[in-house]
């Protein structure tokens, strides 16, 4: 039985006779690993909570019998010796004060009365007490009682309390969570509320930690809205095709009432919403008591209700789940270490997930998380401003050098400017750079681009046009709005890419060709490789421009987006979320730029796997597909601060 685990219980024996009852009253119970030398040894320590616990429904607490059961096998238990434990405790009852009776008198020959009993006394003219009687009596009521006459329905609804504002702190600092660094502010913040509205433990937000440790694990780390195999394909009627934050399966996102393309369409906080109502099923009512319950709700519901047991079999080689979740391998029969020291798994053979190899995987996890903290905290009043427009004709972004982005509205905009963004970025030293000014426009955003092999023909075509656009070489516009795209796929060969319009407009704003400013120690510089992706969103090119700034080296870009939010032969490049640059192949170099542009809000930070992108760090895992270039994405728009003059 070595490295199994036993689960031993403490009992006060208030049955009669010696052995064993489930009438006796469980104290406490604690688990034990089995050691090298076939022992496992647990140490209950009787504290004062514990010994107040064993006193309930003793007659006689002065003195307990506890012993302790071990459950070895699923409902197969052994037994202690009872051993005798003084009460330290116990005080002798009171003893009750009575009426002093007269001798040779009717009441000395009664039995105690009610008011007695009750150690009710009655004064006495003598001091003794020489008869009484006690007869029932009727209560008449002098009031009508108040009633709560029902006037129709009334609705109370609760609703989450915004979170504070501390003058000159972010937000959420206050909420140090693991895992916090590869998030944004709104996200941290979400999490906290999630984890109240599904009731899990607040105290040092552990329940929240439950939620990222979980998130962590289910997305690789990434934190990615569209991470997972439906996102390289994405087919709704695949079942076995999983998306997003904890994974979704069709079953699941169907519970939820959504789509997996939905799920992958949205931010990272947008999904969040979908991960509530996933721990709000009613399948998981309270069952989420801890953080493997939590966890087993996402990775295999069946298993939900049973967290409790650490040797329960959640599922063994006959399930494909098994060899698809490696890291709950933690029997020496299931690994074996490499000539580098890296642990390999075994495929094909006989095992079993236990829950305690869940537990021990979670809390690895969430241990690795306390070095992933947030440090950088960019919450809206993390630096105040008196609010004041800074801005004359034209809108206006501001870039501050400490990641502060303000968008500036003023009152009067000249015609020239209507469809124009400034944007404008502030130095340590407090100089304002004015580093260009760019048209946007509105178009309808774009789903995550759906994988076809031949033209789709859903929709009436309006356009179908012959491009060369970097790998693009083909464009067909619908009745519908959506687009698809055809060309030249560096892993997918040739293909094309269904990008579906959305209901909601987004603002795109044109990329200048390049970018060559250098004066007074910044440098903001950048040119186009290879595309005509040079639309971008508004809000992420302010971002963009911050950590060029920042950063101070000319990059190459690969691009964003075209005119109407595709982007070929991306699939999540939609909408202008993201942006490419090439790698400048000096780690040193590399490192900054990846720091930076988490330091400017993009969420989604993804290096390639190659020998030299294993060097750099704070980069969450792209695949062989990120080797020749970075993606920055998912720009975190809740923290430009809105300005409008009045």
């Amino acid at each position: 039985m070595r490295g199994k685990y036993l689960v031993f219980t403490l009992w006060e024996d208030d049955a009669k006779g010696d052995g064993h009852s489930a009438g006796n009253q469980a104290i406490e119970t604690t688990t034990a690993k089995v050691g090298h030398n076939g022992l496992a040894v647990v140490e209950f320590t009787l504290t004062k909570g514990l010994m107040q616990k064993a006193m309930k429904g003793e007659a006689d607490a002065k003195e307990f019998e506890f012993y302790v059961t071990v459950e070895y096998y699923k409902g197969k238990t052994h037994n202690s010796e009872n051993v005798n434990v003084h009460n330290p405790l116990y005080k002798a009852l009171e003893k009750k004060k009575f009426h002093p009776k007269a001798q040779g008198s009717p009441a000395e020959q009664k039995p105690l009365s009610k008011r007695e009993e009750k150690n009710i006394l009655i004064h006495q003219a003598n001091g003794y007490l020489h008869d009484w009687a006690e007869v029932k009596g009727k209560a008449q009521k002098d009031k009508e009682i108040t009633v709560n006459r029902n006037h129709g329905r009334s609705t109370v609804g609760v609703k989450s309390q915004p979170m504070r504002k501390q003058d000159g702190k972010c937000l959420c600092q206050q909420y140090d969570l693991v895992w916090g660094d590869k998030v944004s502010c709104e996200f941290r913040k979400k999490v906290i509320q999630i984890s109240k509205n599904i009731g899990l433990p607040q105290q040092n937000n552990e329940g929240a930690n439950w939620l990222m440790t979980i998130m962590a694990l289910e997305s690789a780390y990434t934190f990615s809205p569209k991470c997972g195999t439906f996102g390289k394909n994405p087919d709704e009627s695949s079942k076995y095709k999983y998306i997003g934050l904890i994974q979704f399966s069709k079953a699941a996102a169907t519970e939820v009432r959504t789509t997996r393309t939905h799920l992958m369409s949205l931010t990272a906080e947008q999904q969040l919403d979908y991960v509530e109502k996933h721990f709000q099923l009613k399948q998981f009512k309270g069952l989420l008591n801890n953080r493997t319950a939590l966890y087993l709700s996402v990775n295999y519901p069946n298993a939900t209700k049973y967290a409790y047991d650490k040797n329960y079999v959640v599922y063994d080689h006959n399930k494909d789940a098994y060899d698809d979740n490696p890291m709950f391998k933690r029997e020496g029969h299931e690994f074996w270490i490499d000539k580098k020291g890296k642990k390999q798994y075994y495929t094909g053979k006989e095992g079993k997930s236990y829950v305690w190899e869940f537990e021990e995987a979670l809390k690895e996890v969430e241990n690795l998380g306390q070095s992933n903290k947030a440090k950088i905290f960019t919450c809206e009043n993390i630096n105040k401003t008196d609010d004041k427009v800074n801005a004359k004709d034209i809108v206006t972004y501001h870039i501050y050098h400490n990641n502060k982005i303000e968008k500036h509205i003023p009152k009067k905009i000249k015609e020239v400017f209507k469809n124009r963004y400034k944007y404008v970025y502030h130095d340590s030293k407090g100089n304002e750079h004015d580093v260009c000014i760019i048209d946007w426009h509105v178009t309808k955003e774009k789903g995550i681009g759906q994988v076809y092999k031949t033209k789709p023909t859903h929709s009436n075509v309006i356009s179908d046009q012959i491009v060369s656009e970097g790998n693009t070489s083909r464009r067909v516009k619908y009745e519908n709005g959506d687009i698809a795209e055809y060309g030249s796929h560096p892993k997918k060969g040739n293909i094309w890419l269904l990008y579906k319009a959305g209901k909601n407009n987004v603002e795109l704003v044109k990329m200048p060709d390049s970018l060559n400013y250098n004066k007074d120690g910044v440098l903001i510089a950048y040119n186009f490789s290879k595309t005509q992706r040079r639309y971008t969103g508004a809000n992420s090119f302010a971002g963009f421009i911050g950590y060029l700034a920042k950063s101070g080296y000319k990059l190459t870009t690969t691009g964003s987006c075209f005119y109407e939010g595709s982007s070929f032969p991306s699939q999540e490049h939609c909408n202008g979320r993201s942006v490419d640059i090439l790698y400048l192949g000096v780690t040193e170099q590399d490192q900054k730029v990846i720091d930076n542009a988490k330091f400017f809000h993009f969420t989604e930070v993804l290096k390639g796997i190659n020998s030299y992108c294993e060097k750099l760090k704070r980069a969450g895992n792209g695949g062989t597909l990120h080797n020749s270039h970075l993606h920055s994405g998912n720009f975190d728009s809740s923290i430009i601060k809105i300005i409008k003059e009045q």
